[in-house]
């Protein structure tokens, strides 16, 4: 294998970690994963993790701000 065809992530484990505790971004992460295309609208997002039970009473539009804000950035 050449080393300079090798993708180096420059995240550390501690990084992923903290990405990762959320739950919200974990669904997010899953979500990305499952369709076939290599991207999605905010909205699209928005629409998939209203339409899972998570228990909360986020609005459509508090949600949005939270991803554009919190969860999207830290991705």
């Amino acid at each position: 294998v050449n080393p300079d065809s090798r993708r180096r992530s420059p995240l550390s484990v501690d990084d992923l970690m903290d990405i990762t505790a959320e739950p919200y971004r974990r669904r997010i992460l899953s979500y990305l994963s499952s369709i076939p295309e290599d991207r999605c609208s905010v909205a699209e997002l928005v629409d998939a993790l209203r339409s899972k039970e998570t228990g909360d009473d986020l609005s459509e539009k508090r949600l949005r701000q939270r991803l554009h804000h919190v969860h999207l950035p830290k991705l």
